[in-house]
Parts: structure tokens; C-alpha cells; sequence
């Protein structure tokens, strides 16, 4: 079962889909087995990371704006803010797999599943499958 969704950012940012995510496990009716989750954009990804303290959001996004800054030299002729995003994305976008155990997902204590949109404002197609 795939279930396809679009998750909307006006800045960068890491928009919280676990409940999404716990929603398609549910429907799935699968009991035992494996949900992926990955971004339909070249510039977003998804990521698994702590809900407790959103500071440390701030601290992701931070990071990945130094590692990968906008910058008018890449050799891909779109807007820098772009550039940069696929740069994170390809680092940060990879599908991430998820265990499903007696038909729930399978998450650390302050886990959380978020999709990263390091350039904003953007319309985020994402997928979850359950198998």
C-alpha cells in the first residue's frame, strides 16, 4: 500500500509527519513488516530526529545552511537557494525504513519523523509504504 501526501513550508524547515506516518501504518492493516518513507523532491528529505526540544531544529537547518550555503558558483544554473538544497537533500533526503510491530510503528522514546526543506516555501510530495 503507498499512500502519497504533500506537506507545505513557507521557510526551511523540518515539518513533523509522524502522524501521518502512525495514520498509514494504521490503514495499511499490515501487522508485522516495514514502512518507507521518502521525499518526492529533490530538494526536501526525510530525517528522524528528537520532538522534545525544537531548538535543535533550528540547529539542523543551521548546520546545513554552513555546510551548504547559497552560493552563486555551483555548477547547476538554478537559484543558489536551490543549489544548496539539493546539496542537502542528497545528503539528508535518502527514504528512511521504519519497523512496523503488531501494526504500529516502531519509534524511540522522543523520535519523530520529519520531512527537511532546507530552501522553504515549497509544496513537499512525500510517499509511506508499508509492506
Amino acid at each position: 500500500m503507498v499512500i502519497q501526501n504533500t506537506a507545505a513550508t513557507t521557510a526551511p524547515a523540518l515539518c513533523d509527519i509522524t502522524g501521518q506516518v502512525k495514520e498509514a501504518v494504521a490503514q495499511s492493516g499490515v501487522r508485522e513488516g516495514v514502512c518507507v518513507v521518502c521525499s518526492k523532491s529533490p530538494t526536501a528529505g526525510v530525517l528522524v530526529t528528537s520532538f522534545w526540544d525544537p531548538l535543535g531544529h533550528e540547529d539542523i537547518l543551521d548546520d546545513l545552511e554552513r555546510i551548504f550555503p547559497p552560493r552563486t558558483n555551483y555548477a547547476w544554473q538554478g537559484a543558489p537557494e536551490a543549489a544548496a538544497a539539493h546539496s542537502a537533500a542528497a545528503l539528508c533526503g535518502r527514504p528512511l525504513d521504519f519497523i512496523i510491530q503488531e501494526g504500529e510503528l516502531v519509534l524511540g522514546h522522543s523520535q519523530g519523523i520529519y520531512l527537511l526543506d532546507p530552501m522553504g516555501g515549497q509544496d513537499i510530495p512525500y510517499a509511506v509504504t508499508c509492506l
